[in-house]
């Protein structure tokens, strides 16, 4: 019936070739493709992770000063509590050294009613003195106590 000759030969081989090239090459764009759209996938996953990982940072650091901070008002209400029961503490060293000096010094005295009167105005006094004491180491900034 038909006969293929040499020439029509080489061109389906030709064609075929050509045909086979295209597919190849056609599969080598699809391969490059999905890459490259992997690659973009990828890219994009890793710049929303660094955000968040960059905002997770943020976020422990700033609580980390907000700890601090934190920390440092506790600190400075324990000190500040503190402070009054210390300050209490000192007025009452003041007044009590002060009584037990008065006292040593009225026994050595005579016991007479003039004597106890001046130990009872000495020991008034000292504890007047250790109220105002006490104010002062409280209220430092008042004109009265510097």
């Amino acid at each position: 019936m038909f006969a293929i000759t040499n020439t029509v030969k080489g061109w389906l081989v030709k064609g075929a070739f050509v045909a086979l090239c295209a597919a190849l090459a056609w599969q080598v764009w699809l391969i490059i493709d999905a890459k490259n759209e992997r690659l973009k996938t990828q890219g994009d996953t890793i710049i929303r992770l660094t955000g968040e990982n960059k905002k997770l940072r943020a976020d422990a650091a700033a609580k980390a000063r907000s700890d601090v901070v934190t920390e440092t008002v506790k600190e400075a209400v324990k000190q500040e509590e503190a402070k009054p029961i210390q300050t209490k503490t000192l007025a009452e060293q003041y007044v009590e050294n002060k009584l037990a000096q008065i006292e040593e010094k009225y026994a050595a005295k005579e016991k007479s009613a003039a004597n106890e009167e001046r130990k009872r105005t000495e020991i008034s006094l000292e504890r007047a003195k250790g109220l105002w004491l006490t104010y002062c180491l409280q209220a430092p900034q008042e004109a009265a106590c510097k």
